[in-house]
């Protein structure tokens, strides 16, 4: 199994959200270490990143991971207020039957840097804030609508 995790587009994309599977594995909210698994991307001049996979994947997987184009990384998601500051926020899941609490503590500190994680990271969701938005855009959904 595999959990998605990536920029949000406004847009569903099932070519960008099946190549993020293929390249994370599954570990909880709160407990995974993240760990480097593809050499990191390089920007186009038309703004998108691109992507290698690993010596010796597979053909799908290099057809997917060739296909995931983002225009942010995560980093650049969370400095642009990235779900009203809720997107790390403590969840209790109907999905793993568990709390998770503090899941950016996992999170490179290079990407939590000069934020302030109770207004810009781990915001409860009946406090989204759009003003912590780069866009001054609602962006995103409850955790009940995701489960």
């Amino acid at each position: 199994s595999f959990r998605a995790a990536g920029p949000c587009s406004g847009r569903p994309d099932p070519v960008a959200r099946t190549a993020e599977r293929a390249l994370l594995p599954m570990a909880p909210p709160a407990g995974g270490a993240w760990r480097t698994v593809c050499p990191v991307g390089r920007r186009g001049a038309d703004g998108r990143l691109s992507f290698k996979a690993k010596e010796g994947s597979g053909a799908e997987l290099r057809e997917l991971v060739a296909a995931f184009q983002p225009t942010l990384t995560p980093a650049e998601v969370l400095q642009a207020g990235a779900f009203g500051g809720t997107y790390f926020r403590d969840i209790e899941s109907a999905a793993t039957g568990k709390t998770h609490r503090d899941a950016w503590k996992d999170l490179p500190a290079s990407w939590l840097k000069g934020l302030d994680i109770s207004r810009h990271i781990a915001r409860p969701w009946d406090q989204y804030d759009v003003s912590v938005n780069k866009y001054k855009a609602k962006c995103g959904n409850t955790l009940e609508d995701w489960e």
